[in-house]
């Protein structure tokens, strides 16, 4: 879900990424072939460049972990 981003004024980012491996690992066994994990960047001002760091970020490590 989402939660506050630190360092930022009035962001946020996904969490969600603890226990992923696991959690694939047990869904590949139960048959599942396919994952699908979002972001959400808030954009009224502009994403700070923190803000898209965290997001691509969080995206490239479940990318890692599901492949």
């Amino acid at each position: 879900g989402l939660v506050p981003l630190p360092g930022s004024n009035n962001e946020s980012w996904c969490q969600g990424l603890d226990g992923l491996a696991s959690r694939c690992a047990e869904y590949y066994k139960q048959g599942a072939r396919f994952a699908k994990w979002r972001t959400v960047v808030s954009i009224p001002c502009g994403p700070t460049a923190l803000a898209v760091k965290e997001a691509a970020w969080g995206l490239a490590r479940y990318a890692a972990i599901a492949q």
